[in-house]
């Protein structure tokens, strides 16, 4: 579902000529209220009315979406023709290399980050703090990340394409399993990895889906990004099986540094990824 929200998002986002970063925020938002929200009330109310409150909010997204109004006119379809216009390399969907090299690139990375994700609260309360301790510093990782999406068609342009803004959020990911990995100090382990993680989700939760659409094109943007979350979660799911034995049993650095070999192999094979549409950014359809 998150990915065929990305994809129709961003669509949308470059019909109305609105950078997509400012859409995708509003996830961002949505998440430091709830991490907030956990702060204050998780150690009242308790995990069960946790869920409920959620799952009720997630229930009421449904008939919010009946409202949406799809985007009319001559302007879509000419975009579109122009898009089509200049991709060089038109291929069907699922012979396009690219594709499968930004799969594999997804299932590594995000697949490891993911994971990496569900382990920091584990790491963090094996070290003495609450949950709600844990939600306050999500609140200074997202903070991070809003701030830099705030910022992002400047950052875009100052990296010359999403390709290199992704990679730049992949080495602040990767960063923070560094600091994990060999810092000592758990204070600075703290502010450390959670700002990089921060700087790494505001780099990468746009440029990630931009650069899915120059792989395979505005119309099948959705389709690549629910391709790419699919893979995400089901190598997260494994890594969720085999992670516990290796911190149990090994330990936590241990995890950090297998995580940060797994995930940069998957920063490995984004570099062999061709950006074959950057005429497109020239074009008619994006003046």
């Amino acid at each position: 579902m998150f990915g065929l929200i990305d994809g129709m998002g961003a669509g949308s986002a470059k019909r109305r000529n609105i950078p997509f970063s400012l859409i995708r925020i509003m996830g961002s938002i949505g998440y430091i209220t709830a991490s907030i929200f956990a702060f204050f009330f998780m150690d009242k109310i308790g995990y069960t009315w946790m869920f409920t409150i959620s799952a009720t909010i997630i229930f009421l997204c449904f008939p919010i979406s009946f409202l949406l109004v799809p985007f009319k006119g001559d302007e879509f379809v000419k975009r579109v023709e122009l898009t089509e216009a200049f991709n060089v390399e038109k291929k069907p969907f699922f012979k396009n290399v690219n594709l499968w090299l930004f799969l594999i690139f997804s299932a590594l990375y995000y697949g490891g980050l993911n994971n990496y994700n569900y382990i920091v609260p584990i790491f963090m309360e094996q070290q003495g703090l609450t949950p709600g301790q844990t939600a306050i510093w999500t609140v200074v990782r997202v903070s991070v990340e809003m701030v830099i999406m705030l910022l992002l068609p400047f950052f875009t342009k100052l990296f010359k394409g999403n390709k290199n803004t992704l990679i730049t959020a992949c080495a602040f990911g990767l960063m923070a399993l560094l600091f994990n990995a060999v810092l000592s100090n758990f204070q600075a382990i703290l502010w450390l990895t959670f700002i990089s993680r921060g700087l790494g989700y505001g780099f990468g939760l746009v440029a990630i889906v931009l650069f899915a659409e120059e792989i395979v094109g505005e119309k099948d943007c959705s389709k690549a990004c629910s391709l790419s979350n699919g893979v995400t979660y089901c190598v997260c799911g494994l890594l969720n099986l085999i992670s516990p034995f290796i911190y149990e049993n090994i330990g936590f650095n241990a995890y950090f540094w297998m995580a940060f070999i797994f995930m940069g192999l998957g920063v490995a094979v984004l570099f062999f990824i061709k950006q074959k549409r950057d005429s497109i950014k020239k074009s008619p359809a994006n003046l």
